[in-house]
């Protein structure tokens, strides 16, 4: 069975979600550096820093300046938890 190539992706602050979809990558700001999700991706659970998130989904790229926060990656979703964001 062929694996998707989407997944679920949520960005939530403390004022509720500001975006939520099914995507094929999202790009953040780790603290060690930039971190490309993937489907598939390994579960992991990392500290991100104030910067720019690129979300793609389908031939649409939409990106967000945040805050620092967490970003979780399950087997088929991933949440980036931050202060704020702000669609660009």
């Amino acid at each position: 069975m062929a694996q998707s190539s989407s997944y679920s992706f949520k960005i939530t602050t403390m004022l509720g979600v500001a975006y939520e979809g099914s995507v094929e990558s999202v790009v953040a700001p780790a603290i060690e550096g930039q971190v490309g999700i993937l489907a598939g991706h390994a579960p992991m659970i990392c500290a991100t820093r104030p910067g720019k998130v690129t979300v793609r989904s389908g031939a649409n790229t939409t990106t967000f300046e945040v805050g620092e926060g967490t970003l979780e990656v399950k087997e088929k979703s991933t949440v980036l938890l931050v202060g704020f964001a702000t669609e660009l």
